[in-house]
């Protein structure tokens, strides 16, 4: 199978530079004020924000997500779904181990003399936060296409955040994953 390579001419990068940019200055003071307010409060300030635009009551208490939420959530979802949810993880967890076998670390000489050591080293990360969408964006396969590759990377802890867990498939996606922690 071959790529195609494209060639863009003047004309062309002239057309899709000059495109006319979104102008979202009127929103960037009101989030700007919610950035100050949180830096400020804190979570005090993240638990009213959940109220206010996701319609979740959280506290100190209820952030994470249960082991009884997560058990419950199996109880919910189609079984064809989950088995799906496991083919998948098999499938995306195989091809990112690929990828992974393909990146070696690498030293090499440089500089004018050769007296530089030049290189690369490929180490995975103790620890990543993925944010998975709720309302009519939420999607199992979110949580898939993002914890997935983390995980063949070698990553130590994948966390996840959502803004709600209405759809249960969200948990059982992320627990067939290995995702011990949870928040809302």
């Amino acid at each position: 199978m071959s790529v195609p390579i494209l060639k863009y001419g003047k004309d062309d990068m002239s057309r899709v530079f000059g495109r006319t940019q979104l102008d979202n200055s009127e929103y960037i003071s009101t989030v700007n004020s919610i950035i100050e307010d949180v830096r400020t409060r804190k979570d005090e300030a993240l638990f009213e924000y959940a109220l206010k635009f996701d319609r979740q009551q959280i506290d100190k208490e209820s952030i994470l997500v249960s082991e009884r939420e997560i058990s419950d959530a199996y109880s919910k979802v189609d079984k064809s779904l989950i088995e799906s949810i496991r083919r998948a993880k098999a499938s995306i967890l195989d091809y990112h181990s690929r990828q992974k076998d393909k990146f070696s670390n690498e030293f090499f000489k440089s500089g004018a003399n050769g007296k530089s050591t030049l290189g690369w080293i490929y180490r995975p990360l103790a620890r990543v936060g993925l944010y998975v969408p709720g309302g009519k964006a939420s999607y199992p396969s979110t949580v898939l296409m993002t914890a997935l590759p983390a995980i063949a990377a070698g990553v130590g802890e994948v966390i996840v955040a959502t803004p709600n867990i209405n759809n249960p498939a969200i948990l059982v996606a992320c627990n067939e994953c290995g995702i011990k922690r949870f928040i809302r």
